[in-house]
């Protein structure tokens, strides 16, 4: 897997790039993984 130079930046700044920026379908599918596990990390406490 190549991991992109600011894979860190895209993760993080990837959930307020999504609603605008719809073309990377990658970051939209990442960052809706990473909000569920955030979500069932959150309601588990």
């Amino acid at each position: 897997m190549a991991l992109h130079p600011q894979q860190t930046g895209i993760v993080v700044g990837c959930k307020r790039i999504v609603p605008k920026q719809a073309k990377h379908l990658h970051c939209v599918q990442y960052s809706t993984a990473q909000l569920l596990a955030e979500n069932a990390t959150r309601q588990n406490k």
